[in-house]
């Protein structure tokens, strides 16, 4: 039904437990945590929802990175 979210958000309801949302956040932080820990150099791939949440977090930090270089160059003044 659209609205419903923003109607959700605008009074504060959450649909999930608190407790339950916070016990899975905690759960996949750490589990990405000890994935990349046990990588190491290591490139293999267990193509699960925790590797997909690495390589966008890294694809995340590398579009921002590229963003803030262009930023820079831009905002750099070149007088003559």
């Amino acid at each position: 039904m659209p609205g419903v979210t923003a109607l959700y958000r605008a009074i504060n309801y959450n649909v999930l437990e608190p407790d339950s949302t916070t016990f899975f956040y905690d759960l996949v932080l750490q589990a990405m945590a000890n994935r990349k820990r046990e990588a190491g150099g290591n490139k293999s791939r267990n193509h699960d929802l925790v590797d997909l949440m690495i390589r966008a977090l890294k694809e995340d930090l590398a579009a921002e990175a590229e963003a803030t270089e262009q930023f820079e160059k831009d905002a750099a003044l070149n007088y003559k």
